[in-house]
């Protein structure tokens, strides 16, 4: 009986936890300039770089390492021809799909609208300057810029979901193309994103085995093809 009750407020005490890291609200900083782009991603003590000099660093030496190994395998074995796949042969594969794509994007949405109402804007500060070699055309930019970002902050506006921002665009007739340059920070509970992604649980659950099919239908399309070669 003891050991069941060290068992149970153990297993009650993981889940405390678990629910404690899960509404620590995940953060993403960044800031962008005609030179360049930063941006560091931030989980409670946690520091994940995702763009800069450090970031960049990390990829060339990533990247250097792949070279090295496929360089390796290259040397250990010869990589087999494989015959080139016909125009008949992806439109047939494509056509398995075809019947999915409505469903697929409608989800794609969806997902991505119950997403993005999970994200919060502590802080915004862009400058964009629209210029350009055709005054015409540079005035136009400057007209449907204008509306999109005032139709989008007030939105986040009404959602309750922007915090402190300055947003400034401004023609400039000297400048050779259109030019930004801005900080930010973004903020995003993950106990939320996850109640998102429960929601619609049951739709990619229902589709996933539809898509599965179509692979299958896909692969019977071109085995005839490929058996004829």
């Amino acid at each position: 009986m003891l050991v069941l009750r060290i068992l149970g407020w153990t297993l009650l005490g993981v889940l405390a936890l678990l629910l404690v890291l899960l509404c620590v609200p995940v953060r993403l900083t960044f800031r962008f300039s005609p030179g360049g782009a930063e941006a560091t991603l931030r989980y409670a003590f946690l520091r994940f770089p995702l763009a800069g000099e450090e970031k960049r660093r990390r990829a060339e030496e990533k990247a250097a390492r792949q070279a090295r190994k496929e360089a390796g395998r290259r040397s250990k074995k010869k990589k087999q021809e494989e015959r080139p796949r016909s125009l008949g042969d992806k439109l047939r594969q494509a056509r398995a799909f075809l019947p999915l794509t409505g469903p697929v994007l409608h989800l794609a949405l969806r997902l991505a609208g119950k997403l993005l109402r999970c994200i919060k804007i502590p802080h915004l500060r862009v400058r964009v300057q629209v210029g350009g070699e055709d005054p015409a055309k540079a005035a136009v930019q400057y007209g449907a810029i204008s509306a999109a970002a005032g139709n989008l902050l007030a939105r986040l506006e009404k959602d309750g979901r922007l915090g402190t921002y300055s947003v400034r665009i401004c023609p400039d007739l000297l400048a050779p193309a259109i030019q930004a340059e801005g900080e930010g920070k973004l903020s995003a509970v993950p106990l939320r994103v996850l109640g998102a992604l429960v929601c619609l649980l049951p739709e990619i659950l229902r589709l996933l085995p539809r898509l599965a099919k179509a692979g299958e239908r896909a692969e019977e399309a071109a085995a005839p093809e490929q058996n004829a070669a």
